[in-house]
């Protein structure tokens, strides 16, 4: 990540994986759970602030990840999408962050280098809103500046 940005890292792991019947986030993937893989990534960049946004299964999610260094929040309204979610995670923002990446519970295999590229096409553009695109197709995380 670029030096002297004030940027956040924002993990929307509040959903109640409906369709799966089980937290999605506790998933057993390679010797973790689901979960933390993003929480382990996220924590290896240096971010201004880490939040995590829990719902469904909170508690539960809680004792079976390895949250230091994070502001973990609870989303009591989880179950109307991930924009109420992304409410919380903004409203306790530290006054310094600039902007915020959003990263999804369920998605482990994002990498480093995603992180770089979209702070570093922030930095070289000034945009609002930075996404990654793989083969034509917007992915995730996605940053949003404060503005």
């Amino acid at each position: 990540m670029p030096q002297n940005q004030a940027i956040a890292g924002i993990i929307l792991a509040a959903g109640s994986s409906s369709r799966m019947g089980r937290p999605k986030q506790l998933l057993p993937y390679r010797g973790k759970v689901l979960l933390q893989h993003v929480v382990d990534l996220v924590g290896s960049v240096d971010f201004l602030q880490r939040v995590i946004v829990l719902g469904h299964a909170a508690s539960e999610i809680q004792t079976r990840c390895i949250t230091n260094g994070y502001t973990v929040r609870y989303n009591p309204d989880y179950a109307r999408g991930h924009s109420t979610s992304i409410k919380i995670g903004l409203e306790i923002l530290d006054s310094r962050v600039q902007g915020a990446i959003f990263f999804l519970a369920d998605q482990p295999l994002v990498k480093a280098s995603t992180i770089q590229d979209l702070t570093r096409e922030y930095v070289r553009t000034g945009a609002s809103i930075a996404v990654p695109v793989y083969q034509g197709r917007r992915g995730n995380p996605v940053f949003f500046h404060r503005r």
